[in-house]
């Protein structure tokens, strides 16, 4: 049986070459020195996605079947609570790189 922990060993080792891919990416975008406007719209769209994905996952626990496994509700439960960090996370980004509050997003 296969654990948690070595699905996640085994895709970042089927994965690698793309998470180096990325890292490179990101590596070029910032020595770039990107202006500030440019940073806010990057980040924007990366906290669009973020809520994107936690709206999808609450609206899919939130019609799941009456009979679905408990375990399935906890995991979705817990990862659309972990996209809403992720939205939360990179909003605060925005408001540092801005310097002004957010009231809405």
């Amino acid at each position: 049986m296969t654990t948690a922990k070595d699905f996640v060993k085994k895709l970042g080792a089927d994965n690698k070459a793309l998470f180096e891919a990325s890292r490179m990416q990101v590596n070029t975008y910032f020595a770039n020195q990107p202006s500030q406007e440019e940073l806010i719209e990057h980040f924007t769209g990366r906290m669009v996605n973020e809520r994107m994905n936690m709206v999808a996952i609450a609206e899919k626990v939130a019609t799941l079947p009456m009979d679905t496994d408990t375990t399935e509700l906890r995991l979705l439960s817990k990862q659309a609570m972990d996209e809403a960090l992720h939205f939360e996370m990179v909003k605060e980004v925005i408001e540092h790189i801005s310097g002004k509050k957010s009231r809405r997003c």
